[in-house]
């Protein structure tokens, strides 16, 4: 993933969104607003989540105050029934916001995109040494695309009844449970396309060529492309082998002289098994369905049929 360019791009957006949406009387935007922003509800949820840890990274500064107990308990409930009460009153300028939906639209193409790298980007940075399993749920909240894999995960730390982890230790269960998972990737396209209806999404030009990375995973693209290459080449064989294969084509006077010879006079059983035969895909498979009537072999009637059957597969 060019992560310069995907930045430059979303930094576009934000600007251009913006700027629809502010003006002289319109200078602010509200929590409530904010969940209706975007009609990709990730880029909102995101747009809250930096909101929100912007806003504990403020509370963790303010406890670092020499002249108050921030550990008591009566404190403690004083700041989570403020934080409770400020949560419904978001209230957000232009050029702040702006930043925060820069950085959203960004996060949001990045996990549609390329999730194994995103959560390495934004989860497992080098820098953190420890996670907490808190923490990690408390991320996953605002995850509403490709979670399913970051759930199994987290579940599988749940097992071993500890509350931090170093990075290191726990990259391995990341990696199984984004490999085991890899076939459940939600559809980038419609993100992909809601997004660039503001302006046109540079695909080539942002998503590089992952395999060169020593931490390759498969993306949803490539997996997305591999399901399609699969599909054409699958349509592509049928079409070779229904193209290749003649229709069984029978003259009035074969229709009446096998409907009589050879179905009991019932045309009704007549079509019932050339629909059969239509669709044996091979002579083998045909056989065995002539094969089944018990015919005397020796019949001229039986043999012309068996010989316009098999031609269908030569």
């Amino acid at each position: 993933m060019n992560k310069q360019a995907l930045e430059n791009y979303a930094r576009q957006v934000a600007r251009k969104l913006c700027s629809d949406f502010f003006n002289l009387q319109k200078l602010n935007i509200s929590g409530t607003e904010i969940l209706k922003f975007s009609p990709v509800a990730q880029v909102n949820y995101f747009i809250l989540k930096n909101i929100f840890f912007i806003w504990k990274g403020e509370i963790s500064l303010l406890k670092q105050s020499s002249y108050f107990n921030y550990d008591d308990i009566e404190v403690q409930d004083a700041i989570q029934n403020l934080m409770n009460v400020l949560s419904n009153h978001i209230f957000v300028k232009r050029e702040a916001f702006e930043n925060l939906l820069s950085s959203s639209i960004e996060e949001t193409l990045y996990l549609a995109l390329s999730p194994y790298h995103y959560f390495k980007l934004y989860f497992f940075t080098p820098e953190i040494q420890k996670i907490s399993l808190h923490d990690l749920k408390e991320k996953a909240k605002y995850l509403k695309i490709n979670q399913l894999f970051f759930q199994h995960f987290i579940l599988k730390l749940e097992t071993y009844k500890l509350s931090v982890f170093h990075t290191t230790d726990i990259m391995g269960y990341f990696q199984d449970s984004y490999y085991k998972s890899s076939n459940t990737f939600d559809d980038f396209q419609p993100i992909v396309d809601a997004i660039a209806l503001t302006l046109p999404f540079p695909m080539e030009s942002i998503v590089s060529d992952l395999k060169k990375k020593d931490d390759y995973a498969p993306t949803p693209l490539e997996v997305h492309q591999k399901q399609m290459a699969s599909r054409l080449i699958s349509e592509n064989t049928l079409g070779q082998n229904a193209a290749a294969m003649k229709p069984l084509k029978l003259g009035l006077n074969q229709r009446i002289m096998f409907t009589k010879e050879l179905f009991k006079g019932n045309g009704e059983i007549l079509e019932h098994t050339l629909a059969r035969l239509e669709a044996a895909g091979s002579w083998s498979n045909a056989k065995n369905i002539l094969d089944f009537n018990k015919w005397d072999l020796d019949s001229e009637v039986v043999i012309e049929f068996y010989e316009m059957v098999e031609a269908k597969f030569k």
